[in-house]
C-alpha cells in the first residue's frame, strides 16, 4: 500500500467542526472586506 501524501494527511487530520470554524471565519472576513470596500469611493480605496 502507499503511503498517504502529506497534504492529503494534514486534510484529514481536522475535524468537521474545525473545517466549519475555519469556512466561516473565511467567508466571514471576505464579505466584510468586500463591503468594507463597497463603502470607500474608488478613489480612496487606490
Amino acid at each position: 500500500m502507499a503511503a498517504v501524501p502529506p497534504g492529503i494527511r494534514l486534510l484529514v487530520s481536522f475535524s468537521r467542526d474545525q473545517w466549519y470554524r475555519a469556512l466561516t471565519f473565511g467567508l466571514t472576513f471576505l464579505l466584510y472586506t468586500c463591503f468594507h470596500l463597497s463603502r470607500k469611493p474608488i478613489s480612496i480605496v487606490k
